[in-house]
């Protein structure tokens, strides 16, 4: 049983992103796994602030985090 990302640690992205996210798409060569976890932590900061902008999210920044735990098969 796997466990769930909490919201707070969801970014907006296209599909062909998230399906490299979720592992169903190889990682482009260019692209280190670094990388990807680094712009995937860029895409929630801006996704909160899109969010606060729009007045959905009312928590203050924090550092975020996220695991990207299915990316040690990528």
């Amino acid at each position: 049983m796997g466990l769930k990302t909490p919201d707070t640690a969801a970014a907006f992205g296209c599909s062909a992103c998230h399906d490299v996210l979720d592992g169903r798409r190889p990682r482009p060569a260019d692209l280190s796994l670094a990388g990807l976890e680094a712009a995937f932590r860029a895409a929630v900061v801006t996704t909160h602030e899109i969010l606060r902008s729009m007045g959905l999210l009312d928590a203050a920044p924090t550092a975020i985090h996220p695991t990207l735990n299915t990316h040690e098969r990528l």
